[in-house]
């Protein structure tokens, strides 16, 4: 960053962040399913790899004493891939000579681009009101690739799209003890040809110097769908999709209300939500492939899309200390995430893939001099999710046997409940040059084994489930310079 003049102020940000975990295991022996004579060496491949990249430049300009102006210009890039794939080495019993291998693979391959121009303005009207108002145009781009055998594309999708929006809001300041802020936000979105309108509300009312009471409502639209593919065998993921005419952009109406006693050393706080959600996206493959000649005649996966609804609400409370070098916070959050998709499955409401029910916070911060220690605690309901529960076979009239799994309802299941400490300690610094910080933070500090999904390998007997476990203890030595 740099100042220009008392009145002009330019910054350049960049960010790359980048993730890799390998889940591949190496060959083990196992008896196929069916296959009395023989065994088989397995090797099992699970490669995921994601990360964004981004950069910004921002000017800053002070025309008046009531009118503030920044443009702001900025591009992105998200990736994930993913590689799943498994091999047998087939070999007769009691010998290690290999007559016959098989192999099946996958790879889902997503990008998403952002470039964005905004202009953001706020002039004061007067010591009642602060009038905000500005522009905002981004061209998006995404690609989806989903292969299997390397022969067969299950998805590919290749989009752009931009949008062009206008806003205004008023933050009204109606007395000592009132304030509202009202807005209106309008986007012409180009792949579906239409204008959409977000109406957005807030207020904060002050019932004595102790006690506010607060409130927010707003209609909100997300033109990039997080569409949720359902892998019952291998643990859902999310990817990302330019909205269209007939993926429609989602939406959410939001409502909040809530309520605040805060004293020079303590604040307290509750607050209720509910989110009602539209256009959500859902694409599954209840299927087994017996082989690849069958696997291209079983389905049309561009109908394989479900579109659904859903809700979220809840209520939180948060507790904070404010004073003296021991300060930090306690929230205890109770919610509740349902979707609904009427066309999948049975048609019947389902806990959502996020949804937790509980979900305690403790943060602790403690500064001596230059040095700073914290730490947190998180405790929450594990996740839901979807497992098989029988697997049958139907000879098919050509003689070939087709495979089917039945699986439980939608999202009955529920993950072990999640817990982790984390633990850093950090020191400040400067001279005339330059200030910074450095540190060491510790991830997971005992190490909590907690489950992201389970897999489950039909290919051999008894099925085997394997729990994927998140992150296990992780150090991390930072460094901060600010020039």
């Amino acid at each position: 960053s740099y100042n220009l003049s008392p009145k002009d102020f330019v910054s350049v940000s960049f960010y790359n962040g980048q993730d890799y975990l390998d889940q591949s295991q190496s060959p083990q022996a196992v008896t196929t399913r069916g296959a009395q004579s023989t065994n088989a060496n397995r090797t099992i491949t699970d490669l995921s790899d994601w990360g964004n990249f981004g950069s910004s430049i921002k000017y800053f300009r002070q025309w008046s004493d009531r009118l503030f102006s920044d443009i702001t210009i900025s591009s992105s890039h998200y990736f994930s891939k993913k590689d799943l794939g498994t091999k047998f080495d087939f070999n007769v019993l009691d010998s290690n000579a290999v007559f016959a291998s098989q192999s099946s693979k996958s790879i889902q391959d997503n990008n998403v681009y952002d470039f964005t121009m905004k202009l953001d303005n706020d002039y004061l009207l007067s010591s009642k009101h602060k009038i905000g108002f500005g522009v905002w145009f981004s061209n998006i781009s995404t690609d989806y690739k989903y292969t299997v055998n390397d022969s067969l594309t299950i998805l590919d999708k290749n989009q752009t799209g931009f949008h062009l929006a206008a806003y205004v809001q008023d933050k009204w300041k109606v007395n000592d003890d009132f304030d509202v802020t009202v807005g209106l936000r309008s986007t012409y979105f180009d792949p579906t040809k239409k204008i959409y309108l977000e109406p957005r509300a807030s207020f904060l009312y002050k019932l004595n110097p102790l006690i506010r009471i607060k409130g927010a409502w707003g209609n909100y639209y997300q033109y990039i769908n997080q569409v949720t593919s359902e892998n019952v065998l291998e643990g859902s993921r999310d990817f990302w999709l330019i909205s269209n005419s007939e993926l429609e952009p989602g939406s959410a109406q939001h409502y909040i209300l809530g309520a605040e006693y805060e004293t020079t050393d303590f604040l307290y706080s509750i607050e209720g939500y509910y989110k009602n959600i539209n256009n959500l996206l859902e694409f599954t493959q209840r299927i087994v492939r017996t082989s690849q000649s069958r696997l291209t005649s079983l389905t049309n996966y561009e109908t394989n899309f479900f579109k659904g609804t859903g809700y979220a609400e809840g209520v939180e409370f948060l507790i904070q200390k404010k004073f003296g070098a021991l300060n930090g916070w306690v929230s205890y959050t109770l919610g509740k995430v349902e979707y609904n998709f009427p066309d999948f499955d049975s048609g019947d409401p389902f806990p959502a893939n996020q949804d937790r029910t509980h979900e305690f916070k403790i943060v602790g911060s403690y500064e001596t001099g230059n040095w700073n220690f914290s730490a947190s605690w998180v405790y929450s309901t594990g996740l839901p999710y979807t497992a098989p529960e029988s697997q049958y076979f139907i000879e098919l009239l050509d003689g070939t046997k087709q495979s089917y799994i039945h699986v439980s309802e939608k999202n009955v299941n529920r993950l072990p409940d999640y817990h982790r400490l984390d633990l850093s300690a950090s020191y400040k610094f400067k001279n005339k040059q330059f200030n910074g910080e450095f540190g060491l933070s510790i991830f997971n500090v005992y190490d909590q084994d907690n489950i992201w999904y389970k897999k489950y390998d039909l290919s051999v007997s008894p099925i085997e489930v394997t729990n994927v476990s998140m992150l296990g203890i992780t150090p991390t030595i930072f460094l901060k310079l600010n020039l």
